[in-house]
């Protein structure tokens, strides 16, 4: 009986949920599958998936917690945690910089749609969670713990941009000299 219930549940909570939701996650998958090819970008591209996904995120917490500083301050010490921990391990390897045609190839990965997936699940399960029980807003463990979610995520994208940016001028520099 209980886990009838639960699927009636799940069912109320996909019907209720907005198609602009299913368009926006449908987006995100292509976008993480175009991720997982090796691809030649120009060096304006490189911040664009990452600053759309720091969007999300920061959207993600104003909207659902408010403009909390320690919500915000824990987002933040996580970010840039991920961000820190990238300079020692220089993750994506293989990033090569093309100088005669001012190009970046960056190897193809299936982190972005993994991260770009939790983003999204972190978004949706705390929307759920919130709409069934709206005093869990004011507990400031939940809400901490979906910030650092959401800080996790957007490091990762920071981080990845960061360091195909580095790695672009370190190969730019041992072309000049």
């Amino acid at each position: 009986m209980e886990m009838l219930q639960n699927l009636i549940t799940l069912v109320q909570i996909f019907r209720h949920t907005p198609l602009w939701v299913w368009g926006l996650l449908a987006a995100l998958v292509l976008l993480g599958y175009l991720q997982s090819k090796t691809r030649s970008i120009s060096k304006q591209r490189v911040v664009i998936v990452p600053a759309a996904m720091l969007a999300l995120s920061l959207n993600g917490i104003a909207s659902t917690f408010g403009l909390n500083l320690l919500l915000i301050g824990v987002w933040t010490s996580i970010t840039l945690a991920v961000v820190a921990a990238n300079l020692f391990l220089r993750l994506p390897e293989g990033v090569a910089y093309a100088a005669a045609a001012d190009r970046i190839t960056v190897p193809g990965s299936w982190a972005p749609l993994v991260f770009m997936m939790l983003i999204f699940l972190t978004k949706y399960t705390v929307a759920v969670k919130l709409a069934l029980s709206p005093e869990l807003r004011h507990l400031e463990p939940f809400a901490a713990g979906a910030c650092a979610l959401y800080g996790v995520c957007s490091g990762f994208f920071l981080a990845r941009a960061v360091e195909i940016a580095r790695a672009s001028k370190r190969m730019l520099s041992e072309v000049i000299v």
